[in-house]
């Protein structure tokens, strides 16, 4: 699995992949990609690093969808699944109706009312990440006083719950602990320990 981030202040690219470049400015990088094996991308428009600042859903679908388009209009790419990553259900809509594969929802449906239903609806593939309030307040949310890994257990138990209510198969359903979403260094180690 592969990161594309198509955002001015990525973690990954240095940020080359921008809403400034032209879409085709991506070909190398996934020939590149192929060549090294990859085989599922994950795609996002908006950084959710703590205390990063919203995007809109429309702001967020002009950085994602050309990209999602160019992909799937060359058959060099068809071997690729890809994700994703949103936590705005249109996005996630509109996204999957032009060829992406799976939804990377770091909320777990949390920041959006309409993402499990429309989740449902699409019957995709959801990995359901575990976070805590927004990228804005989720540092200040990392107290877990029956211990780090029992916490995430629970409540993402209860989000996997929530999923199913909302038409969603468990099949359909991935897991994601949420290294760096509502946890301190030391308990994002013991999360990659245990």
């Amino acid at each position: 699995m592969a990161i594309l981030n198509l955002t001015p202040d990525s973690f990954s690219f240095d940020g080359m992949h921008t809403p400034t470049f032209s879409p085709t400015s991506i070909l190398p990088t996934l020939q590149s990609l192929l060549t090294h094996n990859v085989t599922i991308l994950d795609i996002g428009g908006e950084s959710t690093r703590p205390h990063a600042s919203p995007l809109s859903a429309s702001d967020e679908l002009a950085r994602v969808l050309p990209t999602i388009k160019l992909i799937r209009s060359n058959p060099d790419f068809n071997p690729l699944l890809l994700s994703i990553d949103t936590y705005h259900a249109s996005v996630a809509r509109a996204c999957i109706k032009a060829g992406a594969n799976i939804i990377n929802d770091v909320s777990a449906g949390q920041l959006d009312k309409d993402m499990l239903p429309t989740v449902a609806d699409l019957g995709c593939t959801y990995i359901m990440g575990h976070m805590r309030g927004t990228p804005q307040t989720m540092n200040k949310q990392t107290s877990y006083p029956s211990g780090i890994i029992s916490g995430i257990t629970s409540e993402l138990n209860q989000r996997v719950q929530e999923a199913m209510a909302a038409g969603i198969r468990r099949w359909r359903i991935v897991l994601d602990p949420g290294i760096g979403f509502a946890k301190t260094g030391a308990q994002n180690l013991e999360v990659l320990r245990r």
